[in-house]
């Protein structure tokens, strides 16, 4: 079952990106053609992604000299059913995504990293002494008390950013799972709407993984808490993940942009291979 998405966040990827040099279909004209709800009718069994760009493409309408070109990748699905349906299943876990990117992507400000993470890896050392030393001098207990203090206003301090972020790198590691999955398809199975997934996945390999926990903390009931609470990993995994997306920034667009055209394609060839006549 696809998960459900107000307009307003199927219309942030063209908000995003759109230019003043953008001819863009009137708001009247949007509503008197009731294309808001034509896009709905071709976003079954399409994510976020794909709902995206339909819009866009949508808004942005049909520019001149674009027949063969930009209808040439759909084309090339409708004729080859096989294909679609593998990277049909390939793209599958897009649908899986419950957070909107494509604002973020495009439109994302510079994080300025707190001082004092670099000496969060000092932590659990710390801790551990004072724990050893603890029937030394009743210092090392103020001393344990003083840390745990400090341990609680950090979480408390960026507990709610990154609850509101957790979802955004969850789905940009998605991405990148699928991004991968389509360049190792086009490795094995050369074909030319993969070629460019083929060019990146070298880039996308190596930060493959990065945005989110390790599967060892998730898999094991208490390790992730224990190591948010012990170990600040939470905290360091934050600011690791939002240095990754800047480090990376126009990768990421990139990998974005080739995914969402290809499953917005998908979604188009399936539409017009339901269709008794194609204009």
């Amino acid at each position: 079952m696809d998960l459900p998405f107000t307009r307003e966040e199927i219309a942030r990827f063209h908000e995003s990106t759109v230019t003043s040099q953008d001819r863009c279909i009137d708001p009247q004209t949007w509503k008197d053609l009731d294309l808001a709800g034509y896009s709905e009718l071709l976003a079954p069994k399409t994510s976020i992604f794909g709902q995206q760009v339909l819009h866009r493409r949508l808004k942005l309408g049909m520019p001149d000299g674009s027949q063969t070109e930009n209808h040439l990748p759909y084309r090339q699905l409708l004729r080859d059913p096989v294909l679609s349906g593998q990277l049909e299943q390939a793209i599958a876990p897009l649908r899986q995504a419950e957070t909107e990117i494509g604002g973020a992507l495009f439109v994302h400000s510079t994080t300025k990293m707190p001082p004092w993470l670099r000496y969060t890896g000092l932590f659990p050392v710390a801790i551990f002494l004072m724990v050893a030393a603890l029937k030394l001098s009743l210092l090392w207990m103020i001393s344990i008390a003083i840390a745990l203090f400090i341990v609680l206003y950090v979480q408390g301090r960026w507990d709610e950013e990154i609850g509101e972020t957790r979802g955004l790198f969850e789905t940009i590691q998605l991405l990148l799972n699928v991004a991968r999955s389509l360049g190792l398809k086009g490795r094995a199975n050369p074909h030319a709407l993969l070629h460019e997934f083929v060019g990146l996945l070298p880039q996308v390999q190596k930060i493959h993984g990065k945005f989110t926990r390790a599967p060892l903390a998730s898999a094991i009931p208490g390790v992730a808490i224990y190591a948010d609470w012990f170990l600040l990993s939470n905290i360091r995994q934050h600011f690791k993940s939002r240095r990754k997306l800047e480090e990376n920034i126009t990768l990421l667009q990139r990998c974005y942009e080739l995914t969402v055209n290809l499953e917005a394609d998908l979604a188009l060839a399936r539409h017009l291979c339901n269709q008794s006549q194609i204009c």
